[in-house]
């Protein structure tokens, strides 16, 4: 149902935000200059639990009220998000050493999926 889908959502963004430490949540995908590689909590299984929470929170709302706009917004949404992620991920492995081996480990956004 799209409460579950908007609650499973929610418990993975604050599950995200907690491991993170509020010190470095971050609206920008850039990296701060004290920022430390995380892999705990969600991370251990996907490498960007906010962009799923964000993701899975929209489709419910969207899908509770299903319009071919919202659709199409939920879309962008997503294609916007990707692209985010690319940018980010490129950040962390001139940053991050070990960031590489963590992405073969991990999944982008969807535990055993993508």
């Amino acid at each position: 149902s799209c409460l579950f889908l908007e609650i499973l959502g929610l418990i993975v963004g604050l599950w995200a935000v907690l491991s993170i430490r509020l010190r470095q949540l971050r609206i920008s995908p850039d990296i701060a200059p004290d920022a430390e590689f995380i892999t705990r909590g969600p991370y251990r299984y996907i490498r960007h639990p906010m962009y799923l929470a964000v993701l899975s929170v929209a489709l419910a709302l969207i899908l509770d009220r299903f319009t071919w706009s919202r659709g199409i917004a939920w879309i962008i949404l997503l294609a916007n998000l990707i692209a985010k992620l690319n940018y980010e991920e490129r950040l962390l492995c001139a940053r991050f050493p070990a960031y590489p081996d963590y992405r073969k480990r991990t999944k982008r956004l969807l535990p055993f999926v993508y």
